[in-house]
């Protein structure tokens, strides 16, 4: 597999817009590539708070973020989808890794990145989540449906009272 390099000031290789999660061996990465953004979206991004929220519904994780300088927000995850894969024990103290990665969208340059680590309670229920979603056969037929259904139900907002778990970061 080859390496793919990321780094502020550089074309971000991955040509995709708006938010998303993108998963692999070495963890979560949440694609933020949005139009026009601001000196205190950049800002807040790379040193704000952080507040992330996790939330399961019918078989799909949401990661509700909200970001210091930014609306509250959020991104589906399935694992059957990504080659990263639960621990076999999240060990107290320790958590997934988290990669933040912010790009202007109408110049494709990444304006912000920040590594994070979720605490051991939102590992350890980001785990259960995963392996639940690995115990079933993914239908994409059946993810568009409930994930249009959820969408058209609840905002980002509305989706915090489903949290399941919740990390913060300054």
């Amino acid at each position: 597999m080859d390496m793919i390099e990321f780094a502020v000031g550089k074309k971000n290789p991955v040509e995709r817009e708006g938010m998303f999660i993108q998963a692999d061996e070495s963890g979560l990465t949440l694609f933020m590539t949005l139009d026009h953004l601001t000196e205190k979206e950049i800002e807040g991004c790379k040193n704000g708070s952080i507040s992330i929220d996790l939330v399961y519904l019918k078989d799909i994780v949401f990661f509700v973020t909200k970001i210091e300088g930014f609306e509250v927000s959020d991104a589906s995850f399935v694992a059957n989808n990504s080659s990263f894969k639960p621990v076999e024990n999240v060990e107290e103290g320790t958590g997934y890794p988290f990669q933040i990665i912010l790009t202007e969208a109408t110049t494709g340059i990444i304006k912000a990145m920040r590594l994070i680590s979720f605490n051991t309670r939102f590992s350890r229920e980001l785990k259960k989540c995963m392996e639940d979603q690995l115990s079933k056969e993914f239908n994409k037929e059946i993810f568009n449906k409930n994930f249009a259904s959820i969408m058209a139900s609840y905002s980002s907002k509305q989706l915090l009272k489903f949290s399941i778990a919740n990390t913060k970061f300054r």
